[in-house]
């Protein structure tokens, strides 16, 4: 006789389960909307730093396979212009003293993913309050493109020597700072 067929029968039926390919399927859609919420959440994140940057450049700070530390100086302008061995950007222009392929460094994935996050950087400080030298520079290159950027701790500022974008990055600027020591001591150890 078939179970509950009786009236008289008070047992509990049984509870209905939710089929496999319902389960999957929920799996899949919250999985799916987890990703469109994380993508769009770091895309906040890192909206303004694009902005700033471009979204070339900060591609190429994020992915490009050579990256270089560039010791900078002064550079006057009886000098030759040598695209090679100089970096120039609005009026000024530095002659490239030092390079070293950081491209493999400790710490470089971390100032990547730094030099994208609008956290890194003071949106509003007054950029004109102190005049950076630009001592140093990071050149991000592939095969075509290049972006570099050039840094004053003293100063805390950055600026995008192609774009002439200019922020400052107080926030990361001791993390920085570290990391460009760190290239120059092992540079200086290698010879």
């Amino acid at each position: 006789m078939p179970r509950n067929s009786n009236p008289t029968d008070e047992t509990p039926p049984e509870p209905k389960l939710i089929e496999g390919k319902y389960a999957i399927l929920a799996v899949v859609v919250i999985g799916l909307a987890g990703a469109i919420g994380g993508w769009w959440y770091r895309s906040q994140l890192q909206r303004r730093a694009i902005a700033l940057w471009g979204l070339d450049a900060a591609e190429l700070m994020q992915h490009a396979p050579r990256v270089e530390l560039l010791k900078l100086t002064p550079q006057s302008d009886d000098i030759e212009r040598d695209e090679e061995n100089s970096v120039s950007f609005g009026d000024t222009r530095l002659g490239i003293t030092e390079r070293i392929d950081v491209s493999h460094s400790p710490g470089l994935v971390h100032l990547r993913h730094s030099l994208i996050s609008d956290q890194s950087f003071v949106w509003s400080a007054p950029l004109d309050a102190c005049q950076p030298r630009w001592p140093y520079a990071l050149r991000f290159t592939d095969d075509q493109h290049l972006a570099t950027l050039l840094v004053d701790f003293d100063c805390r500022q950055a600026t995008l020597a192609e774009r002439n974008a200019r922020v400052s990055i107080k926030p990361m600027a001791k993390g920085l700072e570290v990391f460009v020591n760190e290239q120059l001591e092992t540079s200086e150890s290698r010879r």
